[in-house]
């Protein structure tokens, strides 16, 4: 991954998508820790979709390339996760293996692309999967070798056009009871600090602190996830143990408490 402090100092240059795949599958972890590449241009009844990949909780990852802005990425993207999401236990039971076992979870879509246009990102307020926006920034560095990097886009809170899962259905969606009672604590946790929850999409709870959302909470099968600010950005974090729980609680405290008034945001 290219240092981030000699990014000013290096000359964007442009990649064609066939580029972008190929630096993808070989740097499958400069996109997102844990992510994998299982295979590039997957058959789909809507054609072959760019990147068949899986992240670091065993979930299926559908990822949908652009070289440039597309309006027409998000409806394609979709069509691809429909197609793996409608055939998710015989994809997931194909592309496991020996080593590990790919999850029947509900699949994440991944649109990368060098930037996406205001009514893309608003109409993704209205989509109910589990989806993420990256954009990049291509680099030649001083020996000659192109690098990438990625950054990820908060997506604005989800308008609400249905009533959402309720808290106890969204934890109960977590078949492991120490889980699921990890999962209890730490919105207690939080919640005895000030945060406030909200019910949102799918699996999905909004944290939020002093009107602004500090973080979300999806609840799987087997554990938990928090996405929240890093040092790399916005980032997805994986709990199932003590550790990771103490780990991810400080974090989102004390992104919490790092808040300015100049920071706050009121709905």
């Amino acid at each position: 991954m290219v240092n981030v402090k000699l990014v000013g100092k290096l000359k964007p240059i442009q990649i064609s998508e066939k580029d972008l795949e190929k630096y993808v599958s070989t740097d499958p972890q400069d996109v997102e820790e844990g992510f994998k590449v299982l295979y590039t241009q997957w058959p789909t009844d809507s054609g072959p979709l760019d990147i068949l990949g899986v992240d670091g909780n065993g979930v299926l990852v559908v990822a949908e390339l652009k070289a440039k802005e597309d309006d027409e990425q998000l409806l394609q993207g979709l069509r691809y996760y429909d197609y793996v999401a409608s055939n998710i236990a015989s994809i997931a039971k194909l592309v496991s293996s020996g080593e590990s076992t790919v999850s029947d979870d509900e699949p994440r879509l991944m649109l990368i692309a060098p930037s996406f246009s205001q009514m893309v990102k608003r109409i993704c307020k209205y989509i109910d999967v589990d989806l993420e926006l990256k954009t990049y920034k291509a680099y030649m560095l001083p020996s000659g070798e192109i690098n990438v990097v990625f950054e990820s886009i908060e997506i604005e809170e989800r308008a609400e056009v249905k009533v959402p899962p309720s808290l106890e259905q969204k934890l109960n969606r977590i078949q492991n009871d120490a889980m699921r009672k990890l999962a209890e604590r730490f919105l207690n946790d939080l919640e005895k600090m000030g945060f406030e929850k909200k019910m949102v999409h799918g699996v999905w709870i909004s944290l939020r602190y002093g009107g602004k959302k500090i973080a979300t909470m999806g609840c799987m099968k087997k554990f938990f996830v928090i996405e929240t600010q890093t040092e790399e950005g916005w980032t997805r974090l994986r709990v199932q143990s003590q550790n990771d729980y103490d780990r991810v609680l400080a974090l989102v405290k004390n992104n919490a408490t790092s808040l300015t008034p100049s920071h706050e945001q009121i709905d």
